[in-house]
């Protein structure tokens, strides 16, 4: 598949994943801690996307011989992602810093890509 199909499809996982985690943010500064089987879905949905599609744009680089140690930062950040949503369940009070921290987190994996720093 063409590198543009493949950015696509990581773009698409990562909207599905942010409206994911801020709704459950949001959800959690409601008052309403009730697991949602939709917001999980649709996490769990841009996260296996989000990988599948980050590590076919990551082979042909690999390949080459490229350097790939921002990589690994992402898959911090990917993991990381994949289990915030355990904090704003079980302690509610950290939705409001949460709603800050993941698009930084998101920020952080943009640069990585971009600026290749290691």
């Amino acid at each position: 598949m063409h590198h543009g199909a493949w950015l696509i499809l990581h773009m698409l996982g990562a909207f599905a994943l942010f409206t994911a985690l801020g709704a459950i943010c949001l959800q959690a500064l409601s008052g309403h801690s009730a697991r949602q089987p939709l917001l999980a879905a649709l996490h769990g949905a841009g996260l296996l996307l989000m990988l599948i599609s980050g590590l076919a744009m990551l082979m042909p680089i690999a390949r080459a011989g490229g350097p790939m140690g921002w990589s690994v930062g992402k898959l911090v950040i990917w993991l990381i992602l994949g289990g915030i949503t355990v904090l704003p369940r079980r302690k509610p009070e950290t939705a409001k810093w949460l709603l800050w921290v993941i698009p930084l987190l998101g920020g952080i994996a943009a640069w990585l890509v971009i600026a290749k720093p290691f």
